[in-house]
């Protein structure tokens, strides 16, 4: 199975466990990690051992060797954010909320599927075991 290969958008205390959580999973690796303050981006990158740094979200964006961008950028930013990577190709994660109203978050989906791009918020309840197990008795 190929890699995924992710971007982060932010520099934000959550996205070491994001980071680590890629890890554990064998199946992606984070090649690139941007800020507005590309000092802030060269910092995260060297202590989370991040190949690249961006302090421009359109050059991370543009980079060939990243198809999934993880966004947890402030919330207000979030919906701008995940409609750039979009446009640029990019599966994107967005962290919680995915977007403030009904209609930024139909705009997104209906983006995605016009790119060809998958999106989703980062809800990790939703992949927990004990989700499973109550739609398993729910189910029952």
């Amino acid at each position: 199975m190929k890699k995924l290969t992710y971007g982060i958008l932010s520099t934000a205390s959550i996205v070491a466990r994001f980071v680590q959580g890629v890890r554990d999973s064998r199946y992606g690796e984070v090649v690139a990690i941007c800020s507005r303050d590309l000092n802030k981006a060269q910092e995260k990158a060297n202590e989370l051992k991040i190949e690249k740094a961006y302090g421009d979200y359109t050059q991370m964006l543009n980079d060939n060797d990243i198809n999934v961008i993880y966004i947890a950028t402030p919330n207000a930013l979030h919906y701008p954010n995940a409609l750039q990577a979009i446009r640029a190709g990019k599966h994107v994660v967005v962290e919680k909320p995915f977007a403030f109203t009904k209609a930024q978050a139909i705009h997104l989906f209906d983006e995605a599927q016009k790119h060809n791009v998958f999106i989703m918020e980062a809800q990790k309840i939703v992949f927990l075991p004990i989700t499973n197990h109550i739609k398993q008795i729910i189910q029952e």
